[in-house]
């Protein structure tokens, strides 16, 4: 289960319950991952999930003159991979590539998550602003924003539609957040 507080730093965020318990062990770790956005099936909310690549692993830089005690002391940690001679061991290399690897899957996802967040920015003002023109009167000019317009003539509207010219420019407002944003796109 993905730790899901606040005051994580960025490069703890997502980290599951094995990596955290051998890390303050003293255990050096990595856990190959990749990120995913999920939609709750109730809330209908986007929520970032860290997801491990090889389920149930971890790699670890073990120092050997500390024997395995002390990992597998650790909770959660249920047994050791073994070779024919004792436990498998990876080339450090081999760690560096998955640890490279994960981190271009990371910027990836982030790179598609923003361009997502944009794309729903610009088709919602769009929307938005189209339903405003609907609303307000005719005769304003190109070099007048929508906005100003619907400032200079809200007082003139009736209530109804005042009210909804109201609630599209708070809308217009709040487009900025991106939580806000999150019910007009799909998952990454």
């Amino acid at each position: 289960m993905a730790r899901q507080l606040k005051d994580v730093p960025e490069h703890r965020r997502g980290e599951t319950v094995i990596e955290r318990n051998l890390r303050e062990a003293g255990i050096d770790v990595c856990m190959p991952a990749f990120w995913r956005e999920i939609r709750a099936h109730r809330s209908r909310k986007l929520r970032e999930r860290r997801f491990p690549l090889l389920v149930g692993y971890v790699f670890i830089r073990h120092d050997p003159s500390r024997g395995f005690a002390a990992v597998r002391d650790v909770d959660g940690v249920l047994d050791i991979v073994r070779n024919g001679s004792g436990p498998a061991e990876l080339n450090e290399d081999d760690i560096r590539f998955l640890m490279m690897e994960m981190f271009h899957r990371h910027q990836d996802y982030r790179l598609h998550r923003e361009h997502k967040i944009e794309t729903a920015r610009i088709k919602r003002r769009q929307n938005l602003h189209g339903e405003l023109g609907r609303l307000l009167p005719r005769g304003r000019s190109r070099t007048v924003s929508l906005r100003s317009h619907a400032d200079a003539c809200i007082q003139l509207l009736p209530d109804r539609v005042r009210e909804r010219v109201m609630g599209i420019m708070s809308a217009l407002d709040a487009i900025e957040d991106d939580k806000a944003l999150d019910e007009y796109r799909e998952a990454v």
